[in-house]
């Protein structure tokens, strides 16, 4: 995990191809704490044609976006995107953490 010690990961929660709010205003604290850390801020968007919602990141502060865009990541496939941010998790050594709120209902942080 040493590796990614400093990097701040934001994934953009989407539905139908829109980016929910609270991602971007999540990219702004992002933002701050990358800076305090001394690290970097990266952002994940994970669906289908969402190339400019990856460009939007860079607007609120990322440095870096993982894109995963694939037809197969429509609007009633939430169960894979979940799983594909797991996975993301999973090679970065990092523990989600639960998350109230959110547009699907919940959702998780790192």
């Amino acid at each position: 995990m040493e590796k990614f010690a400093n990097e701040v990961w934001i994934f953009i929660e989407q539905r139908s191809g829109k980016p929910a709010d609270v991602s971007f205003e999540l990219l702004s604290k992002g933002r701050k704490l990358a800076e305090a850390l001394k690290g970097s801020l990266k952002s994940v968007v994970i669906g289908s044609e969402m190339k400019d919602v990856a460009q939007q990141t860079f607007q609120y502060g990322a440095e870096e976006c993982l894109l995963v865009d694939h037809p197969d990541f429509c609007k009633e496939l939430i169960e894979r995107v979940l799983d594909s941010q797991m996975m993301v998790l999973d090679r970065m050594r990092a523990l989600p953490i639960p998350v109230d709120g959110v547009m699907f209902g919940d959702d998780f942080g790192v």
